[in-house]
C-alpha cells in the first residue's frame, strides 16, 4: 500500500499515513478552496439574510435558511436551497460549513446559540454505507471489518483534517450567544473559526479572553481585511 509521510509540527513527529487516508485528507482540503462546494446556514430570514443568501448563491454555494415558521412556496426566494425550522437548528449546524446569524435581539433569540449548541457543528466524518445484495465473495469478512474499524483508529491529527467543522459568523445581535459559549466551542474544536461583528457586551472588555483566541476575527480586525 502506498504511504505518505506527514510531519506533525506540534510534536515534531513523522507519522506514516495510508495512501487512501492521505487522499481523503487532500481531497477534503482542496474542496474547502471552492465556494461552490460549501454550504452556508443563514439564521434569520429578514432583508439582510436574504441579501446574504443572494450573494452566496451567486458564488454557487448551497444555502440553508432557518425560520420560525414554514415559508409558503410562493414566498420562498430562489437563493435559498432549503428552509429549516427552529427545531431543526441542530441539522442546519451539522450540515453547514459557515453559520451566519443575522438575528435581532428578542426574547426568542437571546441565548439561542449559547451553551453547547455549537457541538452540532462538529460533524462526523463523511462515510458510506455498503450494501451487498449480490454475491458474498465480491468482498470478504476481513475487508469489511477493517473498513468499519478504520475511523476510530485514525490519529486525531488526521481526523481533524477530514472532519467538517463550521465557521460561525455573527452580524446580527451579540446576545444570541455569549462569550463563554464561543470560547468553549473554539477550544473544544466544535468550531474552526468565528467572525464576530457584535458581542454580548459592547465594547468588548479589554480583559476578554476572546482577544487572544486563535481563529477569531472581531469587528476591529474586519476593516483591515
Amino acid at each position: 500500500m502506498n504511504k505518505l509521510r506527514v510531519a506533525v509540527l506540534v510534536s515534531n513527529d513523522t507519522i506514516v499515513v495510508p495512501g487512501s487516508l492521505a487522499k481523503s485528507i487532500l481531497t477534503s482540503l482542496s474542496k474547502k478552496e471552492r465556494l461552490s462546494t460549501l454550504t452556508i446556514g443563514i439564521i434569520g430570514s429578514g432583508n439582510i439574510g436574504k441579501e446574504i443568501a443572494k450573494k452566496c448563491k451567486q458564488f454557487g454555494m448551497t444555502v440553508l435558511g432557518l425560520t420560525r415558521e414554514p415559508v409558503p412556496l410562493d414566498k420562498r426566494i430562489p437563493y435559498v436551497d432549503q428552509y429549516k425550522l427552529l427545531d431543526e437548528l441542530h441539522e442546519l449546524l451539522g450540515t453547514s460549513d459557515y453559520v451566519c446569524s443575522v438575528l435581532p435581539s428578542t426574547s426568542d433569540t437571546r441565548g439561542l446559540l449559547s451553551g453547547e449548541v455549537f457541538k452540532h457543528c462538529f460533524t462526523k466524518v463523511q462515510k458510506s454505507v455498503f450494501i451487498n445484495v449480490g454475491r458474498g465473495d465480491v468482498t470478504d469478512e476481513a475487508s469489511i471489518l477493517k473498513a468499519m474499524r478504520l475511523i476510530p483508529s485514525i490519529h486525531p491529527f488526521y481526523l481533524s483534517l477530514i472532519i467538517q467543522k463550521s465557521v460561525f459568523i455573527n452580524v446580527g445581535r451579540g446576545d444570541v450567544t455569549d462569550e463563554a459559549s464561543i470560547l468553549k466551542a473554539m477550544r473544544a474544536g466544535w468550531l474552526s473559526g468565528a467572525i464576530l461583528d457584535v458581542f454580548e457586551t459592547e465594547p468588548l472588555p479589554t480583559n476578554s479572553e476572546l482577544w487572544d483566541l486563535p481563529g477569531l476575527l472581531d469587528n476591529q480586525q474586519l476593516p483591515s481585511l
